[in-house]
C-alpha cells in the first residue's frame, strides 16, 4: 500500500480522480478530486462535482476548493494495473484532519492539515509531507500514528520506546521491534501486523 501511495504523489499534479469529501457536517460529496502536490494536498482539497440543469436537459461541471478547516477527511479511488496478468487493483488514499497547529508549507498560517492514512485500526498511521527550503529534496516527511486516542509524532529517538508501550501484551510482535524489517524504517510493515494480530483477536475499531 505504502508504494501505491507513494507512487501516487509522484504523478503530476492536476490529474483528477473519483472520490469525496467529508465535510465538518458529516455531509459527503462525491466528486473527482484533483491530485495537487504533496503538501498543498494537505491544506486544501480541489473537487469537481457534476450538476443537472433541469430546464436545458444538460449537466455542468462545479469546481469547489475546500480549506482543511472545512472538511473532516477526503480520498480518491485509484486503480493499479496488475503485472503478468494479475487482476486490477483499486485502492482509495485517504487524508484524515488532525490540528497539528503546523503548516506544510512555508510561511503559511494553517493550523490544520490532512494527514495522508497509511494504517487504518489498532494503530493508524500517516505521513505528513512539509517543505524544507535547506535540504534535498525541498519537501520531507514525518510520520504519526494514532494510538488510544492519541496523535504521537514517531522519529528514530521515540520508536522504540512507543511501540514498545503498544506491544507489551503481544510478545510475539515485541520480540520483532528493531529487527530486519521490523525497525524504524518499516513502521508501516510493524503497524500493519499489530492491526492483523488485533482482527485475529476480535477487535476491529
Amino acid at each position: 500500500m505504502v508504494a501505491l501511495l507513494l507512487i501516487a504523489l509522484s504523478l503530476p499534479a492536476q490529474i483528477s480522480y473519483d472520490g469525496f469529501v467529508v465535510l465538518n457536517n458529516g455531509d459527503t460529496v462525491h466528486g473527482r478530486v484533483q491530485m495537487q502536490t504533496p503538501t498543498l494536498n494537505e491544506i486544501r482539497v480541489i473537487l469537481t462535482t457534476n450538476t443537472s440543469d433541469a430546464a436545458s436537459d444538460r449537466d455542468s461541471a462545479e469546481r469547489v476548493i475546500y480549506p482543511a478547516s472545512a472538511i473532516c477527511s477526503y480520498a480518491m479511488s485509484m486503480t493499479t494495473k496488475g503485472i503478468k496478468g494479475a487482476a486490477s487493483h483499486q485502492q482509495f488514499i485517504r487524508f484524515v484532519k488532525y490540528p497539528l497547529n503546523r503548516s506544510p508549507i512555508l510561511f503559511d498560517t494553517h493550523k490544520d492539515a490532512l494527514l495522508m492514512e497509511i494504517e487504518r485500526g489498532t494503530v493508524k498511521l500517516y505521513y505528513f509531507f512539509y517543505e524544507n527550503p535547506n535540504t534535498n529534496p525541498a519537501i520531507l516527511r514525518d510520520t504519526y500514528i494514532e494510538y488510544n486516542h492519541e496523535l504521537i509524532l514517531i522519529d528514530a529517538d521515540n520508536f522504540i520506546e512507543v511501540f514498545s508501550g503498544i506491544t507489551a501484551t503481544i510478545p510475539t510482535i515485541q520480540a520483532k521491534l528493531n529487527t530486519r524489517g521490523y525497525d524504524y524504517t518499516h513502521i508501516d510493515r510493524l503497524a500493519r501486523l499489530i492491526n492483523d494480530n488485533a482482527i485475529r483477536e476480535g477487535f476491529n475499531p
